[in-house]
């Protein structure tokens, strides 16, 4: 995903409005509310689960910063293979339980007299 640090703010927000109206498009009102409200929740997922995972990593900085006399980068070579492993696992959960979430979704959305 490193194209998501070097796109154009402009490029970034004119791509969002064209992916919102073509996945808008076919759906009656109260789909679209239900949809972007499952796109919403996505999102507020996403951004705290960041929120997380920096003030995490912040915490150890501090704490091996006072305890060595030098501050480490987060999640740089100093954190052991099973932490690294554990964090993949917490994503692969995450990942299913959205794809769960996104079925169920999809099921809605097909299911006769919605």
């Amino acid at each position: 995903m490193s194209v998501l640090k070097t796109i154009d703010p402009d490029a970034l927000a004119l791509i969002t409005s064209l992916v919102a109206i073509d996945l808008a498009r076919g759906l009656d009102i109260e789909e679209q509310n239900i949809f972007g409200n499952f796109i919403v929740a996505v999102g507020s997922i996403v951004l705290t689960n960041a929120a997380l995972v920096q003030a995490q990593s912040d915490a150890k900085a501090k704490k091996t910063s006072s305890q060595q006399g030098a501050a480490q980068e987060p999640g740089g070579p100093s954190a052991g293979p099973a932490a690294k492993e554990q964090q993949d696992q917490v994503l692969i959960r995450e990942y299913e339980e959205l794809k769960k979430q996104m079925a169920e979704l999809y099921r809605l959305l097909e299911s006769p007299g919605r």
